[in-house]
């Protein structure tokens, strides 16, 4: 699939592979015997994140560093953990029709540089989504055509047409400042209205960021966030268990062990992520047909991967994505044998043989997270059994992204599947929309007939047997296979209050204090 649709899938995402370390001060030496010792007020968190991209721009992230962006740079709105609205730099909308709304603009804010907040930075923000081939999905179906300014803090809002995403869509679209919009320069010092500045950062090392005193929210109390790059489950133990950080989101062959650090609080929580096996389906691909791809799939026993990968923090999905979904339906689930009888290695010898598959060698690739080269391991080892000898490829994440935008690099790849909105009516059918995987037919037709107006249908139950269709239709072509749901673990220092997160797992630090 190609770059622009493969981050899609990864928006959200990247909720699990974001991981979340805060180190605290020392505490000070006790006085003097007979005087009213106070350890100092602890005002720095140290923050671990993974999958570097290599920029501080908003439209050249994906993954572990979107929770980053999120602290310099705000949406018009966010969803809590109930999908409610949470107005931002944005206080409300008054409808005038399921494709127009006046959008009110919170006055009195200012970007990190001094620049007023005004309604034409966010139809200047809206049109840098929208020109963005990686990003334009977040603004669809905006009308930028008829989207206008009323005043400094009003906008005529637009729509082509009704989506019943276009408000979680949004959360994802954050607000650049017009007057320096410079694409270079914000690739290291980002200009932002969030409750901090960056004043250092070192690809694949550190992002140094400071409180600012004019927040329209209020000053931070706390003062200072180090987000560090740690790629590595040890590292991030390595510090829970000397104390080192506050809060971190816990490798889950680790979590047993960490659970019995007594001064750290443990949250799961659905991560809203489905891990997925792509297939590369072009015509002169080993895998171009599904009979190949139901062997790969009827080959793989996913509870080896759930054992062995997360070590119980997930379990199996009955459909390409997460179970997790707001428009999940029982009929959606099991709708081919692939789901509903899963691992049966008799039957991938048959498919396999029957498409030619044995006997050959393919290409799986992956980004390099710990958690996609084991499970690429278990995928090699488990398709020897049906004669197919695996090469696993690791890449970095910005790789990885170059790689499986060429067909000719690769046969299968690992990753995960997610969509702000959290609906199946999202990520499915928009991703064959802005990409073209090789699938063919009348079937694939229809998919995308169906897959285009799916969205734009007001009633639920209505769209709801548009979509059942629609899943029907994918999991027979096949063109990923859903593995398993992730779920993640957060450990947090007892001393820390304000920690709640977003729908999508991000979290406002400006929130958070040391008690």
């Amino acid at each position: 699939m190609k770059s622009a649709t493969r981050k899609l899938l990864a928006i959200l995402l990247c909720i699990a592979v974001a991981s979340s370390l805060f180190a605290c001060k020392p505490k000070a030496k006790p006085d003097a015997p007979g005087t009213d010792a106070q350890a100092p007020v602890k005002d720095t968190l140290n923050i671990s994140v993974s999958q570097d991209n290599g920029t501080l721009n908003a439209l050249g992230i994906t993954g572990g560093f979107i929770g980053v962006s999120f602290c310099y740079q705000e949406p018009l709105l966010d969803m809590d953990s109930d999908m409610e609205v949470v107005w931002r730099l944005a206080t409300g909308w008054d409808k005038v029709s399921d494709t127009q709304y006046t959008l009110h603009l919170r006055e009195g804010v200012t970007f990190s540089n001094g620049n007023p907040f005004t309604a034409d930075d966010v139809i200047f923000s809206l049109k840098l989504y929208f020109d963005d081939p990686g990003h334009s999905f977040y603004v669809d179906p905006i009308d930028l055509e008829n989207t206008a300014k009323i005043d400094d803090h009003t906008v005529d809002l637009r729509y082509t047409s009704y989506s019943a995403a276009s408000v979680p869509k949004l959360t994802m679209v954050q607000m650049f400042d017009e007057e320096s919009y410079d694409e270079t320069a914000l690739s290291t010092r980002p200009i932002g209205t969030g409750a901090y500045v960056v004043t250092e950062y070192i690809v694949n090392n550190h992002v140094t960021m400071k409180a600012r005193d004019d927040y329209w929210e209020g000053v931070p109390k706390i003062k200072t966030l180090v987000f560090k790059v740690l790629n590595e489950a040890s590292q991030i133990v390595n510090s829970l268990d000397n104390g080192t950080v506050d809060v971190a989101t816990v490798p889950a062959e680790d979590l047993d062990y960490v659970k019995t650090l007594t001064s750290y609080n443990i949250n799961q929580t659905p991560a809203n992520l489905c891990d997925a096996l792509f297939f590369n389906m072009m015509p002169n691909s080993v895998f171009s047909s599904k009979e190949a791809r139901y062997a790969v799939m009827h080959a793989i026993n996913r509870d080896t991967i759930l054992n062995l990968v997360y070590h119980g923090l997930a379990t199996a999905t009955a459909l390409p994505v997460s179970m997790f979904s707001v428009d999940l339906e029982d009929r959606f689930l099991n709708l081919n044998e692939t789901y509903s009888v899963g691992y049966d290695l008799e039957l991938a010898k048959r498919y396999a043989e029957a498409a030619g598959l044995s006997g050959q060698t393919v290409v799986l690739v992956t980004n390099g997270a710990a958690q996609y080269i084991t499970m690429a391991e278990i995928i090699q080892a488990s398709l020897l059994d049906i004669g197919v000898t695996v090469k696993v490829q690791n890449y970095d994440m910005a790789s990885y992204w170059t790689v499986t935008e060429d067909p000719t690099m690769f046969d299968m790849s690992l990753y995960c599947t997610a969509a702000p909105s959290l609906m199946i009516a999202d990520v499915i059918p928009t991703t064959f929309l802005w990409s073209d995987p090789g699938w063919r037919g009348a079937d694939f037709d229809r998919f995308m007939e169906l897959g285009g107006e799916v969205l734009s249908i007001p009633d639920a139950k209505e769209r709801g047997d548009v979509l059942y269709e629609i899943v029907q239709l994918f999991v027979d072509a096949a063109p990923w296979y859903g593995i398993c749901d992730t779920y993640g673990a957060t450990a947090y220092k007892t001393d820390l209050a304000g920690v709640k997160a977003t729908a999508l797992g991000y979290y406002h630090y400006s929130d958070w204090s040391f008690t």
